[in-house]
């Protein structure tokens, strides 16, 4: 987009220094900012490849904010890739909110099977036009993907779930500075759509995250999906390193002290397509149980210490009743907070009237099948769920 074509954005300051974007919106009175490329992190790169992303360094003057950054490493990927990714955008009105504490944020995790995608893809003008006009600032977001983003060792070399710890970092700094973009820090919606709603759902369950944001909407992903987790993300990465060429008999230490000297492209991922049918398969990499940003607790632990109101809506034709019993048995709604064992929950959804059709066998089902709150391949959902 010709930056000739839009006039500068007012200047904002950050915590970490100030921010000149464009106005891309900027005729009659709902007039509209954009500040694309804002980094939230310091660059993964070279000897932090691999690790935790760190804290942004202040910077001095202002920093000019016009444009994506590149995306991140992947196949398929039309225009430049880089590692260094770690950029987030903000899309905010200019017009005073109605509201004193600012406008309700909403802050969107992409997609693409862990593997591709990026926040370029969901444009600019769109998002100013459809979203920020019905007054709410959106924020999107760059993460680490593929396997510089899961990558796993199993051990504190390398923990895995390094995309949810740049989700993280972004969340942190939305909470910080969104107030200077006139959002409110209060009243942050997380979004997610396909993998992305999967690491909204994670983000709602880990003690890291879960108080940075206070709603979620779910496109296409939770983290139900047989695919939202890699239970074996330890043996695919060390099957990954053997295809680099590296040695089996080497300490964690080792091996990822080769990897940071491994050429960046060697890490691209994609997805398999008609116009890419070499690609590598869909979700090689994802998520894993770390017992750091994801320890593997109790159901009903995680589920008790959720702190959310009960009620959940759905976008679903209530009469449809094979639906509704079809989405019960997959998502049953939170009980209250004093309901703590397991024969408490097994009570509680008998009589809810979410699932008052089902009968006793299939709540039974339900429980030992892995489809429900007992089940063992149950993640909890933040009833808030729009």
């Amino acid at each position: 987009m010709d930056d000739e074509n839009y006039p500068d954005s007012r200047i904002v300051m950050t915590k970490y220094g100030s921010v000149l974007g464009r106005r891309l919106i900027h005729e009659g009175e709902r007039q509209v900012d954009a500040f694309q490329g804002i980094p939230f992190a310091e660059p993964p790169v070279g000897r932090l490849r691999f690790r935790k992303p760190l804290p942004l360094e202040p910077w001095e003057g202002v920093k000019v904010t016009k444009s994506f950054s590149p995306v991140a490493i992947q196949l398929g990927q039309v225009g430049p890739t880089s590692e260094d990714i770690l950029y987030l955008n903000v899309f905010t009105p200019v017009w005073k909110a109605s509201s004193a504490s600012g406008f309700a944020v909403l802050v969107f995790i992409h997609g693409g099977g862990y593997a591709i995608g990026s926040a370029r893809k969901f444009g600019d003008i769109g998002i100013c036009r459809n979203l920020c006009t019905k007054d709410v600032v959106v924020v999107t977001m760059q993460y680490r993907i593929g396997y510089l983003g899961f990558f796993s060792t199993g051990d504190e070399e390398c923990p895995g779930n390094l995309a949810l710890w740049d989700q993280l970092l972004a969340l942190k700094w939305v909470k910080e500075n969104i107030s200077q973009f006139d959002g409110d820090p209060e009243n942050i919606t997380l979004m997610g759509h396909s993998s992305g709603a999967c690491c909204v759902d994670l983000l709602s369950l880990s003690p890291y995250s879960r108080d940075l944001f206070s709603r979620m909407i779910l496109m296409s992903g939770n983290a139900e999906c047989a695919w939202a987790l890699r239970h074996d993300m330890v043996e695919v990465s060390r099957s990954f390193t053997r295809k680099l060429g590296l040695s089996g008999d080497l300490s964690s230490r080792e091996v990822m002290e080769k990897l940071r000297d491994v050429p960046s492209d060697q890490f691209a991922l994609g997805t398999p397509n008609r116009n890419n049918p070499t690609c590598t398969v869909r979700r090689e990499v994802g998520p894993c149980y770390d017992n750091d940003f994801l320890p593997e607790m109790d159901r009903v632990h995680i589920i008790s210490q959720i702190q959310c109101d009960v009620s959940s809506e759905r976008l679903e034709d209530p009469e449809d009743d094979e639906q509704r019993i079809r989405q019960a048995k997959r998502r049953l709604a939170l009980p209250p907070h004093d309901v703590t064992t397991a024969q408490k929950y097994m009570t509680f959804y008998r009589m809810t009237d979410l699932i008052s059709r089902l009968t006793n066998v299939e709540v039974e089902e339900i429980s030992a099948g892995g489809h429900g709150i007992m089940g063992t391949q149950i993640t909890p959902h933040c009833p808030r769920c729009l």
